[in-house]
């Protein structure tokens, strides 16, 4: 039946274009059918685009679509994977065989026009992209080493709300920390991810973003600890929620009333233990939330006996929530 004679609002095209949104070729061939089509069709296809060294042909290919005066894709793309972006990569030239070196930002410069990309994954700081991609919500940062850099890119990000850091080495912040004071930057960061990182970098990011108010960190080392404590110190009573794991499951709950005592705004605790043995050994310390009554999440392995660890005081008075890690 051809489209004349099914008369129906684009709306309802739009929402069975919606249904094909993980079928590429589908989509495809649905931005043929008919020019009321194609926004629908591009939006899933080209939502998110990813580029790595291997895909150098990719990334020029995209760049002639972004350059063409017909092209329309740019409003699609939402999200960005471009993983060592300023890493040389060697290209042959098909036609004369000749090699030249290029990184994977100058194989496809007109990424600088991708102003819809609202989440970007990246594993180096390429800055003529950070400060074109201003609508950019969720940054991903992996093997990049942190420092002074942090603050440059809070800075150049204005609607940054959710920051990760996976894997990254840190320039320790050694100055004094004073976060109070009245020419504190304007940010909407107010979510902040760590894993497998050192958190020597701690200082930088309470400049960058004093008002954040979710931190969670994974494999904490103790030698690190004295970042955390130096950070809280500085931005705890802005703090909402905290989730920490420590590296091999080792807490030390010593450490635990200095690093709370600051968090006076703290509205959930979250802690994760790789064994029910550490949280009876956690709890046998006592004391921990005496003065400091949020609401705790135990989080376990999914394979522990939630059941037999219900007789602490703490879970009778509500305070204590269990969650199995999947």
């Amino acid at each position: 039946m051809s489209l004349s004679r099914v008369a129906l609002p684009c709306e309802l095209w739009d929402a069975i274009i919606d249904h094909l949104h993980d079928d590429a070729a589908a989509l495809c061939a649905s931005a043929l059918v008919c020019r009321s089509w194609v926004p629908a069709s591009r939006f899933h296809r080209f939502e998110e685009i990813s580029l790595s060294q291997k895909s150098g042909f990719r990334a020029a290919r995209l760049n002639a679509l972004l350059a063409s005066p017909c092209g329309t894709i740019a409003p699609a793309v939402q999200s960005l994977t471009f993983p060592d972006a300023l890493a040389p990569i060697q290209i042959r030239n098909p036609g004369t065989g000749q090699v030249f070196i290029k990184t994977l930002l100058e194989l496809v410069p007109r990424a600088t026009q991708l102003q819809h990309v609202r989440a970007l994954t990246l594993s180096d700081l390429p800055w003529p992209l950070l400060r074109s991609l201003k609508n950019v919500q969720e940054l991903t940062l992996t093997r990049v080493c942190i420092g002074q850099c942090l603050v440059d890119v809070v800075a150049v990000l204005p609607e940054l709300r959710r920051l990760t850091l996976d894997g990254v080495t840190a320039v320790p912040y050694r100055g004094h920390l004073d976060v109070g004071g009245g020419d504190a930057p304007t940010t909407r960061l107010d979510t902040v991810t760590i894993r497998g990182s050192s958190i020597a970098f701690l200082g930088w990011l309470a400049l960058a973003a004093p008002h954040a108010r979710a931190l969670s960190i994974t494999d904490l080392a103790p030698r690190d600890l004295e970042y955390l404590l130096a950070y809280v110190n500085a931005v705890g009573p802005e703090l909402e929620t905290l989730d920490l794991a420590f590296y091999g499951g080792n807490f030390d709950e010593v450490l635990l009333p200095p690093l709370l005592a600051p968090c006076t705004s703290l509205q959930i605790l979250r802690l994760h233990f790789s064994a029910p043995c550490d949280v009876e050994r956690f709890f046998a310390f006592g004391g921990v939330f005496a003065h400091h009554p949020c609401p705790l999440q135990i989080v376990v392995p999914a394979s522990s006996d939630v059941a037999a660890m219900n007789d602490f005081s703490f879970i009778q008075e509500g305070l204590v929530s269990f969650v199995c890690s999947q």
